[in-house]
């Protein structure tokens, strides 16, 4: 016998996978609006005695196909619920009537208009300019649920990415939930960030450049509508990237007085051996972050094949609206006497090899995981550094203008997240 949790799992998926099929494309919808006429202007608060409302959008060469609307009171009634189909390029109306002549009821909405399965648009608006429900009736409680509690993926070294997997997010309780996810790594992707349900939520790995390895993440998501129980929740990410035949990997560690950053106008000094890794600008003065990786364990003779540099973020307090980061490669040179080095011989060395994308402020907040893939050029300069032994980074941030700083873990204090910067190599031996 089915359980009921596991039916309502399988009604909504084949309302999500079935009943979604063929709904307009996201990219083709923009303008999404609520107004109190066909074609209107936007409005957020209408008149008392209300009975008509409309959804108003703009859309690009759409082929008949539906779009979907759910209206919702703030108790969590739904109060409509209706698709139509839209063709060709324009502005669009979507009217929401209800049968009462007295029209909606003072308060507070939620008009959520479905574009395609994945993706969703909550529109707030009131009635009357009253925000709160006057009068509220009881309801069960809105409980977030979701499926699968977990995500997997395998893939081969090299290979393309795998197919991407869905988590549906749907209300076990009474009305409808706005949602929002976030991801942990740079690594896991989102297809879409907020929606209500009843949604899927679609994710992805991205791979290029990885080396082999067992990769962890999380998904978090959480209500944004206060009342909701069972939110946030976690959903964890295992991504395995299996080694090629003859292909070992490898992950080191750096020690902890080869951790640390360089501040500007601090003299002979530096913070090596420290808790944080900071980057970017602060009170007029300029911060680099860097790290060297010992080279031991790599037999001096591998062919190095994929390499990847990770930081996990520790303090996102001092970020500004805007700013790139990004780590390369120092010169070999500088590995010598590298605990006596001072900010000027850091500031002024010429980077051989930038080390993955440049890295904006959505990319950096607490507990977030930056893998930075190597290119052709920074393979090649690791490889060429396997005789010395030692590896070295610099970690980049603005240097001018606004304040814009943001630090990483060194895996080094009590209280941090235990989380050394890594660096991931992937390579083979001659026989």
């Amino acid at each position: 016998m089915i359980k009921r949790s596991a039916l309502v799992v399988l009604v909504l998926l084949a309302v999500l996978v079935f009943g979604f099929q063929n709904i307009a494309k996201a990219s083709d919808v923009r303008n999404v609006h609520m107004s109190d006429t066909p074609d209107g202007p936007l409005r957020t608060d209408f008149t008392l005695g209300t009975s008509i409302v409309y959804v108003v959008f703009d859309h690009l060469s759409l082929q008949k196909e539906p779009v979907r609307v759910r209206v919702a009171a703030a108790s969590g009634n739904v109060i409509f619920d209706g698709s139509r189909t839209f063709d060709g390029t324009g502005t669009s109306t979507f009217p929401v009537q209800i049968l009462d002549p007295a029209g909606f009821l003072p308060g507070p909405y939620i008009t959520t208009v479905y574009l395609n399965p994945y993706t969703s648009i909550s529109l707030d608006w009131t009635l009357g300019g009253v925000t709160t429900i006057p009068t509220p009736t009881p309801l069960p409680a809105a409980v977030m649920a979701l499926t699968p509690s977990s995500l997997a993926f395998t893939i081969s070294e090299g290979a393309e990415a795998p197919p991407e997997k869905n988590v549906i997010i749907y209300n076990n309780g009474a009305g409808v939930i706005r949602w929002e996810a976030t991801s942990s790594a740079s690594w896991l992707k989102l297809r879409s960030s907020r929606g209500a349900t009843p949604s899927l939520l679609r994710v992805a790995v991205e791979t290029t450049g990885l080396p082999g390895g067992i990769y962890l993440g999380n998904i978090t998501i959480r209500a944004l509508d206060a009342g909701v129980t069972n939110t946030p929740q976690t959903v964890p990410v295992r991504l395995e990237i299996t080694s090629t035949a003859g292909r070992q990997s490898i992950s080191l560690h750096a020690r902890n007085q080869d951790v640390g950053w360089f501040e500007s106008n601090d003299g002979p000094g530096n913070h090596l051996d420290s808790d944080i890794m900071q980057a970017g600008y602060l009170e007029g003065k300029v911060y680099h972050g860097v790290v060297l990786f010992g080279l031991s364990l790599l037999p001096s003779q591998a062919t190095i094949h994929a390499a990847a540099l990770e930081l996990r973020g520790a303090d996102g307090s001092y970020l500004g609206e805007v700013g790139a980061w990004h780590a390369g490669l120092l010169p070999v040179t500088l590995d010598t006497g590298w605990r006596s080095l001072t900010y000027d011989q850091i500031h002024t060395a010429p980077i051989s090899a930038t080390v993955g994308s440049s890295l904006g402020t959505a990319d950096l907040k607490a507990g977030q995981v930056n893998l930075l893939p190597f290119d052709g050029a920074a393979i090649a300069g690791l490889q060429q550094r396997l005789t010395a032994g030692k590896i070295s980074f610099r970690v980049d941030g603005p240097v001018a203008g606004d304040n814009s700083l943001f630090i990483w873990d060194t895996g080094i204090s009590i209280e941090g997240l235990r989380a050394w910067p890594v660096l991931r190599v992937s390579y083979t031996t001659s026989p």
